[in-house]
Formats: C-alpha cells, sequence, structure tokens
C-alpha cells in the first residue's frame, strides 16, 4: 500500500542564497571595454561597404569573434569561457596567419596582423590569453587552496 501512495515534495520554503562578493572593477571591465569597441570600430566601415568581397566577410567574422570574446569574458562562466577560448583561438589564429603571409590585399581586420587597427587585434589576442589564464576560476580556486594548506602546516609547525 506504501508503494503505490504519491509522494509530494515537501512545502519548504526555497533557501535564499546572498553573495557576498564585491563587484569586479579594473581589468576585466577593460577587457569587455576592450573587445566590444574594437568590434564596434571594426563594424562601421563594414556598413559603408557596396562591395562584398573576401575582407568584407572577415571583417564581419571578426565583428562577431570579438563579441563572442566580449561577452565571454564579462560572463565568465565554464561554457562561456569555453566559447571565448573558442573565438580567442580564431581571432589569433586569423591574426598570426594574416601577419605571417601580409595578407594587407584583402583589406580586413586582420590583415597584416591588425596593421590597419596599429596592431590593436594581434595586442588584443594576447591580452585576452593572458586574461583567459589568470581569471580561470579552477586555477584560482586551486592556488588558494594551496595557500590554506601551507598555513595550516607552518600553523602546526609553529604549534610543535
Amino acid at each position: 500500500m506504501a508503494d503505490t501512495q504519491e509522494r509530494t515534495p515537501s512545502a519548504s520554503p526555497a533557501r535564499t542564497v546572498k553573495d557576498d562578493r564585491r563587484t569586479a572593477y579594473g581589468w576585466g571591465r577593460l577587457m569587455v571595454v576592450l573587445y566590444a569597441v574594437l568590434a564596434l570600430v571594426i563594424l562601421i566601415p563594414v556598413f559603408n561597404t557596396t562591395d562584398y568581397q573576401l575582407g568584407t566577410y572577415m571583417d564581419w567574422l571578426a565583428v562577431v569573434v570579438y563579441a563572442v570574446i566580449a561577452v565571454a569574458v564579462a560572463h565568465n562562466g565554464r561554457r562561456m569561457r569555453i566559447l571565448g577560448g573558442v573565438a580567442l583561438a580564431i581571432a589569433t589564429i586569423q591574426c598570426l596567419v594574416g601577419f605571417a603571409f601580409n595578407e594587407a590585399t584583402y583589406g580586413h581586420a586582420w590583415a597584416g596582423g591588425g596593421a590597419a587597427l596599429s596592431y590593436v587585434p594581434l595586442v588584443s589576442c594576447l591580452l585576452g590569453a593572458v586574461w583567459m589564464w589568470a581569471s580561470n576560476p579552477r586555477r584560482i580556486v586551486q592556488n588558494a587552496e594551496r595557500i590554506t594548506d601551507i598555513k595550516r602546516e607552518l600553523a602546526e609547525k609553529t604549534a610543535s
């Protein structure tokens, strides 16, 4: 008889979680602004173009890639970090290919490693890679745990 009874969820109220972390300021926001402005700077000339050649399509791709990176840096969730890493890899590869083969004849944002934009695309790729590594939550937690372990060991040694 007990097996045939329906189980109803308990009527306990939902717990609220208070986030006591401070709002992030500084380098993270600067990275978001850098990628958003870079996407806009590349987007504006694309709207004035009437002939659609390879360079125009590469600029559209650059706008999408830099917009995705800006959102990924701002969001910082696991899936967005993966998506941002892929977008960053695409941007880095395109900048390096454009720099190595000097594709300045195509006239897109990544041509010549971003020479038309004062190499900002190439530098932003390097800054983005450093930022994605430095702000990785898993790495930060592992370092914090190591520091806690070291402090505990030092406290035990001084207590003995």
